[in-house]
């Protein structure tokens, strides 16, 4: 065992930040590459995008409110612009449309129809296999329920946010949609 006054001085760690090339295509990373290769016909079980569907019940959701804090979250994450071309590299885009959020309104519909509908928009999001070339690769939906209830609906495709980093935006969605206007501290790093 070393003691602690034996210890190595800290290194400290360099990331060359290149951001004259951020927007030029760069390549996927091993796993990114498993991943968009298992969304083509190639494989015996491929045709399957790995993406996460996650469900929040938001209480007097207010959508406006969450399509600008989503949008924020969008401009300030590049990886949340990025489209894969044909030849399998990644390419953050610049600038995107402002994303709107689909609205199911399900508050005059009874119980059973509700769980239907819940059901049925939770089934149409993950069949929609979006084109990796693309933008965007996520998508949110609300369902109203009644009782001012809102279900936040969201998948997002693994290409392009891994747990931790869905972690970190949902994190700053709701920080966002409770601060609307608030500034996060910037980002000196990108992927």
């Amino acid at each position: 065992r070393r003691k602690a006054d034996d210890r190595d001085e800290a290194t400290a760690l360099t990331i060359p930040v290149h951001s004259e090339s951020r927007f030029e295509p760069f390549p996927l990373t091993d796993l990114q590459q498993a991943y968009w290769l298992g969304r083509t016909d190639a494989f015996a079980l491929g045709g399957i995008a790995s993406r996460a569907y996650l469900e929040i019940e938001v209480p007097a959701i207010d959508v406006p409110r969450m399509e600008q804090a989503w949008n924020a979250v969008v401009r300030r994450h590049d990886m949340l612009r990025v489209v894969v071309g044909t030849d399998g590299r990644q390419r953050i885009l610049p600038d995107v449309p402002e994303y709107q959020i689909a609205v199911h309104d399900l508050r005059n519909m009874s119980t059973v129809e509700q769980a239907e509908r819940l059901e049925a928009v939770h089934q149409e999001m993950l069949r929609d296999l979006r084109d990796a070339g693309e933008w965007p690769l996520f998508d949110l939906e609300v369902s109203l329920l009644p009782n001012g209830i809102g279900r936040l609906h969201m998948v997002q495709d693994v290409l392009n946010a891994d747990g931790g980093s869905a972690a970190i935006i949902f994190r700053e969605l709701g920080e966002l949609y409770r601060n609307p206007g608030k500034e996060l501290p910037a980002l000196d790093l990108t992927f």
